[in-house]
């Protein structure tokens, strides 16, 4: 069986040329948070058929900065990749699949173009990262810089501010002051710490 692979660009490409699309990767900044409700439960596969024993996986991504009431709708849903049946893929098999998909995501590693869009009418360069990794809490600070507990992202200088006990990660009308993006060398000293 020939594995389809969708091409991530094409994708990423159409969602940016949507009116509004752009507006809404912003929203979650300003999110309302309600205390002890649990939202962040997933599950990957699914049986399609109800009289036999069949198992399919779906590889697919989403974009973490859409709130979550719009990220899991079908328009918003990047698809990477069907894992065929009848059983479920080996672990020594799985990297035939995530490879290409991987070497797709590469590209934005570096940062790629995007054509003209409502709001950036000559264009827009954006970037995309996927990390795994196992480990603990301070080690977890550490390879994504998280070397404050106030400091929340890898990639930024934000801070939360503190609203009771709790961190509050929201309040970014202010973007432009703090959003300059970490270095590289810093990370790696940090992390020798």
């Amino acid at each position: 069986m020939l594995f389809p692979v969708p091409s991530l660009k094409t994708q990423i490409i159409s969602m940016y040329q949507r009116p509004g699309f752009v507006e809404s990767l912003q929203k979650w900044t300003n999110r309302v948070n309600i205390a002890n409700l649990y939202t962040d439960i997933y599950d990957g596969k699914f049986q399609p058929f109800n009289s036999s024993a069949y198992s399919s996986g779906v590889i697919y991504g989403v974009i973490c900065n859409l709130s979550r009431d719009i990220r899991f709708k079908r328009e918003n849903i990047l698809y990477l990749g069907l894992l065929p049946g009848p059983e479920e893929v080996k672990l020594h098999k799985i990297n035939h699949y995530l490879s290409p998909i991987v070497d797709e995501l590469l590209e934005f590693w570096v940062g790629v173009d995007l054509p003209s869009t409502d709001l950036h009418p000559t264009g827009k360069r954006i970037w995309m990262a996927v990390i795994c990794c196992s480990n603990d809490i301070p080690a977890a600070r550490k390879l994504c810089g998280h070397i404050s507990a106030l400091v929340g992202c890898h990639r930024c200088y934000k801070i939360a501010n503190i609203s009771g006990r709790k961190l509050n990660y929201g309040g970014f009308d202010d973007m432009t002051k703090w959003f300059v993006q970490k270095d590289l060398n810093e990370h790696q000293r940090n992390a020798e710490h």
